[in-house]
């Protein structure tokens, strides 16, 4: 079985050999202000900073256009792919004059991934020139890895042709032809990719920016502890404001949100706030002294050291269930710590331990991984929002596509500029075929070829069964 799955996860590579994903910075981050609370959803991109400021990259709503993704893929692999966006690669000659004309073409039909939320709120503008949210004309230009985009049967580096207007054209076409070698350079604009605008909500407040959500065009933020503000997106306005009856002196260690509601966790129990109702409920069991892990609206994913042993536990939040306690792992005594912990679906869960080993486990049924994988470089942030894979964000500034079965590396997304050596809670999350993470930068933002997600659907119906306790290294 792990022979076969090998084999596959070959194959899916070299298919998925020369794909480049442009990746773009969408909010910027000042030093010594991190990114404390990150959002994505059908409306936009949401990050609350620790010094207060709010800021949001809010999806355009008119009609969907996709730009082409630089690939080159072999005429003999295109058995496996649903996307004419993927099989339509263009040559380095011909990069200026498609680059142009992105917006027409086969591009709308390369859409069927994104669910019908994000068709209804990613939009498309006339033109990126004259696009309100890009007014100087910036541009993304992604780079290369480690095959770049390129004919073999055409020696000529497509550059002969281009006129330098100013050094720092020439400056930015030299690197990048460094990098990308003969491929040359092909700028991807936001605006063909995520059309959208950049807003600011709030410069600064007293205190940190704990939750951002957007729910009916009404951003929520938590401030603190006490406060909760709403903003209507498209008014630009403050709406409400109201602060919350939770005591100061609870110690509150750890917050976190998912979809609507927010988690704040404390020494005596923990508190579940719903903003869009004006709700809060309180739980008074507590299992001391642990730290959250994941937060799925109902249940919290946490773990804790009993003398020189850990657990990771499930726990429920409603307070009517009298069994708080959904599932229980022990951890080997080698465990140092327990780093990152995922809900993935509804029935698997991942954790990482020393930043290094990742284990998937059956949620409800083993206590024994049913995948095991460790990893050659520090993981920073994981993301459960595909059924298909696992991506993985790593400290070395890339982002791992996994197997679903084996947590075996089926592909990798360069991230420069963005780097993670200041240590900050690093998040990775996504909606549909949208993802976005915060980096020391900023956030950032990318989006998965269909091709891709297609190629990732295809094993799942090639059996299911897998090895239990896989091991090896990605």
């Amino acid at each position: 079985m792990y022979s076969r799955r090998s084999e596959e996860i070959t194959r899916i590579s070299q298919r998925l050999a020369g794909i480049h994903i442009p990746v773009f910075c969408v909010l910027e981050s000042h030093m010594g202000d991190p990114v404390l609370s990150h959002w994505i959803g059908a409306d936009g991109v949401v990050a609350g900073t620790a010094l207060g400021r709010v800021s949001a990259y809010l999806f355009d709503n008119s009609a969907p256009r996709i730009a082409k993704s630089s690939t080159t893929v072999d005429a003999k692999d295109d058995g496996g792919s649903n996307s004419k966006l993927d099989q339509s690669s263009s040559k380095p000659s011909e990069t200026a004059q498609e680059s142009s004309t992105s917006a027409h073409g086969d591009d709308s039909k390369s859409d069927a991934t994104l669910p019908s939320a994000t068709n209804a709120a990613v939009g498309g503008v006339e033109s990126p020139e004259t696009s309100p949210a890009n007014p100087d004309g910036t541009v993304a230009i992604h780079v290369a890895e480690d095959e770049c985009d390129v004919d073999k049967g055409d020696d000529s580096c497509g550059c002969d042709s281009r006129k330098f207007p100013n050094l720092a054209s020439l400056f930015g076409t030299v690197m990048n032809y460094i990098r990308c070698g003969k491929s040359g350079a092909d700028p991807v604009r936001l605006d063909d990719v995520l059309p959208g605008r950049y807003t600011v909500f709030a410069s600064f407040s007293d205190e940190p920016i704990r939750a951002v959500f957007i729910h009916r065009r009404q951003l929520y933020c938590l401030i603190g502890t006490s406060l909760i503000s709403v903003y209507d997106v498209d008014k630009y306005a403050l709406l409400n404001e109201y602060r919350l009856s939770l005591s100061r002196n609870a110690g509150y260690k750890q917050i976190a949100f998912a979809a609507c509601k927010i988690l704040v966790d404390c020494m005596r129990g923990s508190t579940i706030l719903d903003p869009v109702a004006k709700r809060q409920t309180s739980s008074t069991h507590r299992v001391y002294p642990s730290n959250v892990l994941d937060f799925n609206g109902t249940e919290m994913m946490c773990y804790y050291r009993n003398v020189n042993k850990y657990f990771v536990q499930v726990l429920t939040l409603d307070r009517y269930v009298s069994k708080k306690v959904l599932f229980s792992i022990s951890m080997p005594k080698s465990v140092f710590l327990v780093t990152h912990g995922r809900f993935w679906g509804s029935d698997k869960l991942v954790v990482v331990t020393d930043m290094l080993t990742i284990s998937v486990y059956k949620y409800h049924e083993v206590t024994v991984p049913i995948a095991k994988r460790r990893s050659r470089v520090d993981i920073v942030a994981l993301c459960g929002g595909f059924s298909d894979f696992l991506a993985v964000l790593m400290k070395d500034s890339t982002i791992k596509l996994l197997h679903g079965h084996t947590l075996e590396t089926f592909f990798r997304i360069p991230l420069y500029p963005a780097t993670f050596e200041l240590g900050w809670p690093y998040t990775l999350i996504n909606y549909g075929d949208i993802m976005s993470f915060t980096s020391d930068e900023g956030v950032y933002c990318l989006r998965l070829p269909s091709k891709v997600i297609a190629v990732a659907s295809e094993w799942k119906d090639n059996g299911s069964s897998v090895d239990h306790d896989i091991h090896g290294e990605t």
